[in-house]
């Protein structure tokens, strides 16, 4: 027996909302699966890396960037951040390892001079005129305030973590050399430390700057001219 025209057409119409949803079945699937998945959480470098003299040890300053390359329902939770520095080829008798910790999470603020004072006068000598182009021209002066106390921190998608840490050691006498360093940043779950590793090139002048504690802190960055192997270099 033939089936009519009408027939045919609903019996195709019932495959194509069979397939149909299936196909959105099938992306529901798809979907929760990927939302389950444990999120691919990343460490990057920031190019500045800052070091302090203080009278009891010395800081490193090191500000990571911590996110996750795709939408989980998941999150990362990260309890402990280290930091390592070996000198290479040490010598006889010189501490090679100094021990860091976790001091305190910091925020960086800039403090302009203030020119109220310095202009005041501008237009009276050419002194003073000076005096308030200079003021007017300075740098910012960048410094560091506290933020909060070492504590672990949660990681999505949404809210990647910039935090700028700083750590600490009593124990490092800013010996010249290369330093290969590595940054570990420790997860409340079962899975694998992160780490990213680094060096750092600690000239002769270098550590005698430091040490003099002429100014309040050091630069040094991986991405000037004259760090071609990407090592962190005292920055003018």
């Amino acid at each position: 027996m033939a089936c009519s025209p009408k027939g045919l057409f609903q019996a195709g119409h019932t495959w194509v909302a069979t397939i149909a949803g299936l196909g959105a079945l099938a992306l529901s699937v798809y979907n929760f699966l990927e939302a389950q998945k444990d999120p691919t959480t990343e460490v990057m470098l920031p190019h500045s890396l800052k070091v302090e003299a203080e009278t009891a040890g010395i800081s490193v300053f090191l500000q990571p960037t911590v996110f996750t390359r795709f939408g989980t329902e998941d999150t990362e939770l990260v309890k402990d951040v280290r930091l390592r520095l070996r000198l290479r080829s040490p010598g006889p008798a010189v501490n090679d390892r100094p021990d860091f910790y976790w001091g305190q999470v910091v925020k960086w603020t800039a403090r302009y001079e203030p020119t109220d004072a310095a202009c005041a006068k501008t237009g009276t000598s050419p002194e003073a005129t000076a005096a308030c182009e200079k003021a007017l021209s300075a740098p910012p002066d960048i410094w560091w305030e506290f933020e909060s106390e070492p504590a672990p921190f949660v990681v999505t998608q949404s809210a990647p973590q910039r935090p700028s840490i700083q750590f600490r050691t009593h124990n490092w006498k800013l010996t010249p050399g290369r330093y290969d360093g590595g940054l570990t940043l420790v997860r409340a779950s079962t899975r694998s430390p992160l780490e990213r590793t680094f060096c750092l090139v600690l000239e002769a002048g270098d550590a005698e700057r430091i040490k003099q504690r002429k100014t309040i802190w050091w630069e040094f960055r991986n991405d000037v001219r004259r760090s071609t192997d990407h090592c962190y270099r005292w920055y003018e």
